[in-house]
């Protein structure tokens, strides 16, 4: 993404009037940990901010594992205030699957969308290979120690990437946009549609809509196949998924019943 592009999207998002701050640099070592570091020092602005980067050089997704962030790949942190959640705190866990869908929906304009999948709890597919991924984390706490009062929404998606540097493995198993689609896809284009879908998809969903789960249903990859869900070091919970309950629970029907999977990874499936 090029500077002038960067002074383009700056004009364009704040436009819109949602977005509050915009930050970019061209290479930092995680979008997630800038964003809370500007929130602990006070530099990230009013909220929602966004914060984009060309390049990472130690992109996080979930647990330990690392994103492989070249340029070419859209990433970005979305820093939000808990004006933007439900008033219900128990419904604070579906924050990620929501946050799917809205990606989900923006990459549909840009792909065939019947080829775009969700995977519990944070990845997008397309064409059955990973093309994105999600990971929230909660904000700096505040001094008196309690809740924290802002949330960072982290988003890796690829858009037009040269695989030639890529690691093996991503190159077998990773796509992107641009691969998907007849025509090259421009990253500005799609991150103003990103911003849009989030506002809607979020707002939404503060205000009570309960719509998400529908498209999670339609969407969710793993419905109907056999999952292994744990955490990596043992062999975990075995069973059919049935989807998504209204909580954003993954649903896996074992030998000896339904097991609610509220957190964990899901290792393989069939």
């Amino acid at each position: 993404m090029t500077f002038s592009q960067t002074e383009y999207l700056r004009q364009e998002l704040l436009s819109q009037q949602w977005i509050q701050d915009l930050h970019w640099l061209p290479e930092i070592d995680s979008t997630n940990s800038w964003a809370y570091r500007s929130l602990q020092d006070g530099s990230a602005g009013r909220l929602p901010a966004l914060f984009l980067a060309d390049q990472q050089t130690a992109g996080r997704g979930r647990g330990d594992h690392r994103w492989w962030s070249p340029g070419g790949c859209l990433m970005m942190t979305l820093a939000i205030g808990a004006d933007l959640l439900p008033g219900d705190r128990s419904v604070w866990s579906q924050l990620a699957l929501v946050v799917g869908v809205a990606v989900a929906e923006a990459a549909g304009e840009f792909v065939d969308a019947s080829t775009i999948q969700l995977k519990w709890p944070n990845d997008l597919y397309v064409a059955g290979r990973k093309c994105g991924g999600i990971l929230i984390e909660s904000g700096p706490h505040r001094a008196d120690g309690t809740h924290p009062s802002t949330w960072l929404v982290g988003l890796g998606l690829n858009v037009d990437l040269n695989w030639s540097a890529a690691p093996e493995q991503l190159q077998a198993q990773a796509t992107s946009l641009s691969d998907q689609s007849p025509a090259r896809v421009d990253q500005a284009a799609v991150l103003v549609e990103l911003i849009q879908q989030l506002e809607g998809w979020l707002l939404g969903w503060r205000d009570g809509q309960r719509h998400w789960q529908t498209h999670w249903h339609q969407a969710c990859l793993l419905t109907g196949k056999v999952v292994r869900v744990g955490d990596g070091q043992s062999r975990g919970v075995v069973g059919l998924c049935e989807g998504v309950d209204g909580h954003g629970r993954l649903v896996v029907r074992t030998e000896s019943g339904v097991q609610l999977m509220t957190s964990g990874q899901v290792i393989d499936w069939d």
